[in-house]
């Protein structure tokens, strides 16, 4: 009786491991689409894509 019980509680705890385990990935997935989506409409707003920007310096002299 007690191996089946420890049996049922391993399984339980695979079980939340596994939905803890797919939450934290929904969940990392959704933090990259909202960034992607943020950058999408900077660029929107802005009319340029962070890669546009060129990093040259320009200098002036008097």
């Amino acid at each position: 009786m007690t191996s089946a019980i420890s049996s049922c509680q391993e399984a339980q705890e695979l079980v939340s491991a596994k939905m803890t385990s797919s939450y934290m990935l929904e969940e990392a997935m959704s933090s990259i689409d909202d960034v992607s989506n943020q950058q999408m409409t900077s660029s929107t707003r802005t009319g340029f894509r962070n890669d546009d920007i060129s990093s040259d310096v320009i200098t002036i002299s008097s």
